[in-house]
C-alpha cells in the first residue's frame, strides 16, 4: 500500500491564520495524514485554532526544536522564553542587542536549529516509510531568507525535492493595497524583486490575481495558481465563529465599538496622523475604541515616538489591547473597523461590517478603497462625518451591494465559493505528480 503524508510548516500568526483552513480541510475529507511543524515559537501550539485540529486522528503536531537531541530542545526552549521576555518588554531590549552579540547568547535559535543537516534529518524523521509527500510553507520574500526563522526554507525545498516531492508555498496573507510600492522605502518599484524567491518553489498558490501579479514576472504562470481565499470564505469564517475566543469591556457599554488595527512599522504610514486620528475618534463620547498593534512588528514604537505623552487613562473609552486579544475576537466585537491596510478587514466585509480604510494615513491605495469608493476616508472630515453619521444611526449604510459583491468574487471567492475543496484538490494533485515522476524515472507506465 502507498504511503503518503502531506507536511505543513506553520512560522506565525498569519500563517496559522491562513493555512490551517486547508489543513481542516484536507483531513475532513481524509486525505491522508499530516504533520505540523511550528518553527518559531513553541507557544503558538497553544493557538485556538491549532488546537481545534486535534479532534482529528491523521493529525501530528510538533514544535521545530522538538527534533533537536534532549540536551539542545531543552536549551532552545530557555531561549524562546528569554526572548519572549525580552519581546515583550517596555523598551524592547531584545531589538537593541547587536545581532552578534544575541547569536552568542542564542546559540541553538540563532545555527543549530535551522542549519541544513538539522533540516534533513527533520525531514527522515518526517518522511519515514514515506512513499509521497508534499511540503507546504507560506510565502516569502528575499529580504526573508537571512532571518534566523528562515534560513531553512532553501534546504527543505531542496531535500523535498531530492526524494521527489513538490514544495508549495501557501498564503500567509493577502494584498491590502491594490498600489504596487508597498513597502516603506519603496520607490521605483523595487520591493516588487523580493517575490523572485518564490522560484524556489514547485508552485506557489495566491487567493487572487492582485497577489498573483506579484509573482508573474519572476515564475511561468503555470506554477503560480489563483484559488481564492482560504481565510474568508464562508465555509471557514462559519467555523471560525464558532471557535474564536469572545472579547468584552467594561467600556462599550451603550457605544459604538471601534476597532483600529495598526500596520506593520514596514509600510509606509503616517504615524504622527495616526494619533491624530485617534484623537478625533476618541473626542466621540459615544465610541468605545480598541487599538490593536501588528502581531510582528505594531507600530506602538512609531506612536510613542509622535506623542510621548500617549496615556489611555486620560482617555476613559480608549484601549490598546495585545496579542492575546485575537483579531477575530475584536471582528467579532466591533460594530466598524478602522483599517491601515490589514487584510483581516475582509472578514468584516464579508460579514456586512464597515470598514474605513483610511488613505490620508499612508502612502498607498488600500484595496477596500479601490473596490468600494465610500469606505475610503480620504480626509478627517470623511472620518469625522462618518463616524457621526454611525453615532446617529447604527444601521447606517455605507457599503454599496454591487461594490461589495465585486470585491468578494474578484478577491475571496475566486473563481467561486468552493474555496477549501479546490486547495485540497490541488495538494492531492501534487501528490499524483510525485507519482508521476517517480514512475517515469523507474521507466514505468502510469
Amino acid at each position: 500500500m502507498v504511503k503518503q503524508k502531506a507536511v505543513f510548516f506553520l512560522r506565525h500568526y498569519n500563517d496559522i491564520d491562513h493555512i490551517v483552513p486547508v489543513i481542516y480541510k484536507w483531513l475532513v475529507m481524509q486525505k491522508g495524514p499530516v504533520d505540523v511543524v511550528i518553527t518559531s515559537n513553541p507557544g503558538y501550539l497553544n493557538d485556538y485554532r491549532i488546537q481545534f485540529l486535534r479532534q482529528y486522528e491523521d493529525l501530528q503536531l510538533h514544535f521545530i526544536g522538538d527534533f533537536l537531541p534532549e540536551k539542545q530542545r531543552e536549551q532552545v526552549y530557555r531561549e524562546y522564553r528569554i526572548n519572549q521576555m525580552m519581546r515583550y518588554h517596555p523598551i524592547r531590549v531584545a531589538y537593541k542587542i547587536p545581532k552578534k552579540i544575541r547569536n552568542r547568547f542564542f546559540p541553538v535559535r540563532s545555527r543549530a536549529l535551522y542549519d541544513t543537516p538539522f533540516v534533513e534529518r527533520m525531514l527522515n524523521e518526517l518522511f519515514k516509510d514515506v512513499d509521497r509527500g508534499i511540503v507546504v510553507l507560506d510565502w516569502i520574500a528575499t529580504g526573508m531568507m537571512n532571518t534566523p526563522q528562515l534560513k531553512f526554507v532553501k534546504p527543505v525545498i531542496s531535500t523535498a525535492k531530492a526524494r521527489g516531492f513538490r514544495a508549495i508555498s501557501l498564503p500567509h496573507g493577502d494584498s491590502p493595497y491594490h498600489s504596487r510600492m508597498e513597502t516603506i522605502d519603496d520607490l521605483n518599484y523595487s520591493g516588487l524583486n523580493s517575490y523572485a524567491v518564490g522560484e524556489l518553489f514547485d508552485y506557489v498558490v495566491v487567493p487572487n490575481e492582485l497577489c498573483a501579479r506579484r509573482y508573474r514576472p519572476h515564475m511561468d504562470s503555470n506554477r503560480i495558481k489563483v484559488l481564492g481565499s482560504p481565510r474568508f470564505n464562508d465555509e471557514w469564517l462559519n467555523i471560525l465563529a464558532a471557535l474564536h475566543p469572545r472579547y468584552e469591556t467594561e467600556k462599550e457599554e451603550g457605544k459604538l465599538k471601534v476597532v483600529l488595527f495598526l500596520r506593520h512599522g514596514g509600510y509606509p504610514i503616517f504615524w504622527e496622523e495616526v494619533m491624530r486620528t485617534m484623537r478625533l475618534v476618541t473626542q466621540f463620547s459615544e465610541v468605545c475604541l480598541i487599538v490593536k498593534p501588528h502581531t510582528r512588528n505594531s507600530g506602538l514604537q512609531q506612536l510613542i515616538k509622535a506623542y510621548p505623552e500617549l496615556n489611555t487613562a486620560s482617555v476613559p473609552h480608549l484601549e490598546f489591547v495585545s496579542d492575546d486579544v485575537h483579531s477575530v475576537s475584536l471582528l467579532h466585537w466591533a460594530d466598524m473597523v478602522i483599517d491601515l491596510g490589514n487584510s483581516v478587514v475582509y472578514e468584516a466585509v464579508k460579514r456586512g461590517k464597515p470598514v474605513l480604510a483610511m488613505e490620508y494615513l499612508h502612502a498607498g491605495y488600500s484595496t477596500i478603497a479601490y473596490y468600494m469608493k465610500r469606505c475610503a476616508m480620504c480626509c478627517r472630515d470623511d472620518l469625522y462625518d462618518t463616524i457621526q453619521s454611525f453615532v446617529e444611526n447604527r444601521h447606517y449604510q455605507l457599503y454599496d451591494d454591487e461594490e461589495r459583491k465585486r470585491f468578494i468574487q474578484e478577491i475571496v471567492e475566486v473563481p467561486d465559493a468552493n474555496v477549501l475543496e479546490r486547495y485540497v484538490l490541488f495538494l492531492e494533485r501534487c501528490l499524483e505528480q510525485d507519482a508521476i515522476t517517480k514512475s517515469a524515472e523507474l521507466g514505468e507506465h502510469v
